[in-house]
């Protein structure tokens, strides 16, 4: 009987561990699966109702800082997102309307436009965001424009496009004059929408066709005419043609895609 008692507490033991291993087996598997599936699922999505954000429900522009800021060009104001709280950005300028472009320069700087203003974001001496207008940079005979729908920012320049003026923004480390320099273009009817594509700058003319950047002037792209009789809304880079030229597919309000 005392040598088999030894026996009898193994058998006790290794039972629980048997089916222990067993169910082990069985579910790792499943939890394995779960993991990978959800790494393959949808991401964490998490909604903001205007309540939220005390703000309204159309959204026409969003910028990321550098530090993970998030900025969002409502109606009638900027907001901003730390991923805590949100807060709203005043203008200065009696300027009032949507903030429907941003672009962010290589230093870091925002920068934004609303009608009739434009400017960057920066920092006061408490810390807090506000917004600085260069409208002061811009002939006072060119200062009379709307909404500024696109904002685009090169190597060495910030494009803000209105519907009635191009203003370029040169960077002062880079300008000629050693100090910021703005250039204007006016239309010769109105300048729908800019696209930069390829490190250079497109413009398209209500009525006219598509405009290409070249020497510091705007000139009209051979065979763009027929996109002048309606908005265009997109242009995205194409595979090259034949003969290894480029090629844009572009997007209009209601005739749809072309090359």
């Amino acid at each position: 009987m005392l040598k088999s008692k030894p026996c009898f507490i193994l058998y006790k033991i290794m039972v629980p561990v048997f089916f222990f291993s067993c169910l082990l087996a069985l579910s790792s598997p499943q939890q394995t699966y779960a993991q990978v599936q959800s790494e393959k699922g949808l991401p964490f999505i998490v909604n903001y109702s205007p309540k939220t954000f005390n703000g309204a429900a159309q959204v026409w522009s969003v910028q990321e800082d550098d530090r993970g800021i998030m900025y969002f060009g409502s109606q009638n104001c900027l907001l901003e997102y730390d991923g805590n709280k949100w807060a709203k950005i005043n203008f200065n300028s009696t300027a009032s309307g949507s903030v429907r472009a941003m672009a962010k320069y290589k230093d870091g700087t925002i920068y934004l436009g609303n009608v009739g203003d434009l400017g960057y974001l920066a920092k006061d001496s408490l810390g807090q965001t506000q917004f600085r207008s260069l409208l002061g940079l811009i002939p006072k005979e060119n200062r009379n424009f709307f909404d500024i729908w696109t904002i685009y920012a090169t190597d060495n320049s910030i494009y803000f496009q209105s519907r009635e003026y191009i203003f370029r923004l040169r960077d002062p480390k880079t300008s000629e004059l050693g100090k910021t320099d703005v250039k204007v273009w006016k239309p010769q009817s109105k300048f729908m929408f800019a696209f930069y594509l390829d490190g250079e700058y497109f413009v398209h003319q209500q009525g006219l066709g598509l405009y290409k950047m070249t020497n510091d002037s705007l000139v009209l792209i051979s065979g763009s005419e027929y996109l002048g009789k309606e908005r265009m809304q997109v242009m995205l880079p194409y595979i090259p043609g034949p003969n290894g030229e480029k090629q844009y597919l572009v997007g209009q309000f209601n005739s749809g895609l072309s090359i």
